[in-house]
């Protein structure tokens, strides 16, 4: 555009052309300089991190159910069923408590109730034995006996007459104990569960019957 007024004009103006051009060369020199400030401000004024943008009210609720049926499937419990040995062990613990428990409230020692691992003749497995003491003591007295040359001599008939005062003592002490008879209570209670259990997973087996 200068250019185009100082062949128009021709040499009168000149000079006059040549101070409004450097006239405008400066107000423009300015306007850069001042666009160059409000730009660095500008980049000065924004966050170095942007905020995510708010999540949609829908999406909110929806992810809201979707947590609180996983809180659900939290709650789930699985129960595996029990083991027949485990309740075997179960039974085995209770009745130690009862005749530890008839052991010690029993004055004759001749009467305590001993529980052990046996394995009979002719098996290789062994088996829980629970029996009195007198037992064992009648049947290594006839074993003595006759290895002395005296004889047999049969213990069964002295066994029965023990056990019968044994029972008596039972008996009693159920009355006078409490503690006693809620043991056996629980035994008799685990044992009866135990056997419908087993009787209920071996129904069509040979085995139990």
């Amino acid at each position: 555009m200068v250019v185009g007024l100082l062949v128009a004009t021709g040499p009168v103006a000149h000079g006059a052309l040549l101070a409004q051009e450097a006239q405008i060369q400066k107000l423009q020199a300015q306007e850069s300089h001042a666009q160059s400030s409000r730009a660095q401000e500008s980049r000065a004024q924004e966050p170095h991190a942007q905020e995510p943008p708010p999540q949609d009210p829908q999406a909110q609720a929806a992810g809201a159910v979707e947590d609180d049926r996983y809180d659900d499937l939290e709650e789930v419990v699985v129960t595996a069923p029990r083991t027949l040995s485990a309740m075997r062990a179960e039974i085995d613990a209770v009745q130690n408590r009862a005749f530890a428990l008839f052991n010690e409230l029993n004055v004759d020692n001749d009467y305590d109730i001993v529980c052990q691992r046996e394995t009979p003749t002719g098996s290789h497995i062994p088996v829980r034995v629970c029996r009195p003491r007198y037992v064992d003591r009648l049947e290594a007295e006839a074993t003595q006996d006759f290895l002395a040359g005296d004889g047999f001599f049969d213990p069964g008939g002295d066994i029965m007459y023990h056990e019968d005062i044994l029972k008596q003592k039972l008996a009693r002490m159920v009355e006078e104990h409490p503690e006693f008879h809620a043991a056996l209570e629980e035994y008799y209670r685990l044992q009866s569960a135990y056997e419908d259990e087993r009787r209920e997973r071996f129904r069509d087996s040979w085995f139990v019957r």
